[in-house]
């Protein structure tokens, strides 16, 4: 229902800034997120588009924007994907997938916006969740710990713990431990 919601403002038609878009809401996290959700590679889009849109709405973003957390989801939607192509534990797939050099950079750079002047936002505990996994498993222990620290022990029913490990509950506790988080 939101989805269509979003669709009819007409926010989600125009992604570079302009036109109607701008008028009706270009900072509408969901009408992102359902945009970088089509242009995965699962609905007949690529990598690189989904890729490209969740940097740009980065560089577009100013400091604490919540929609900076588009960027961790193409990467989980990527890793998703690559996960079902091999037979290796998909914690062991995260930590290659997230440790390349420049994933961990840019999801760094994405983190430090949005952590910058993060607004009040409902969404924050998942966006915290998002980045904090992403970081952890790029090897990013301190900013990993920063941002899990505001996550307390509430956590979402399936992305990023759960496409990391069958038992995510347990994986979250396990990571929140080597952190020295409680």
């Amino acid at each position: 229902m939101r989805k269509a919601f979003v669709w009819a403002l007409g926010a989600i038609d125009d992604w570079t800034g302009s036109g109607r878009s701008r008028a009706t809401g270009p900072h509408l996290l969901e009408g992102h997120c359902s945009r970088a959700r089509e242009q995965c590679e699962k609905w007949a889009g690529s990598h690189r588009e989904l890729l490209g849109f969740a940097r740009h709405t980065v560089k577009t973003a100013a400091p604490g924007d919540p929609r900076t957390v588009v960027l961790p989801i193409a990467h989980f939607e990527i890793l998703r994907r690559r996960l079902d192509d091999t037979t290796e534990p998909a914690s062991k797939g995260a930590s290659a997938y997230f440790g390349h050099p420049a994933h961990a950079a840019e999801l760094a750079w994405a983190a430090d916006c949005w952590l910058s002047r993060a607004w009040a936002h409902p969404t924050n505990v998942g966006t915290a969740h998002l980045f904090g996994a992403a970081l952890y498993y790029s090897g990013d222990l301190d900013r990993a710990r920063y941002v899990l620290g505001g996550a307390g022990n509430r956590m979402p029913e399936h992305l990023p713990w759960g496409l990391v490990s069958p038992l995510p509950g347990r994986t979250y506790r396990k990571v929140r431990r080597e952190l020295g988080l409680r």
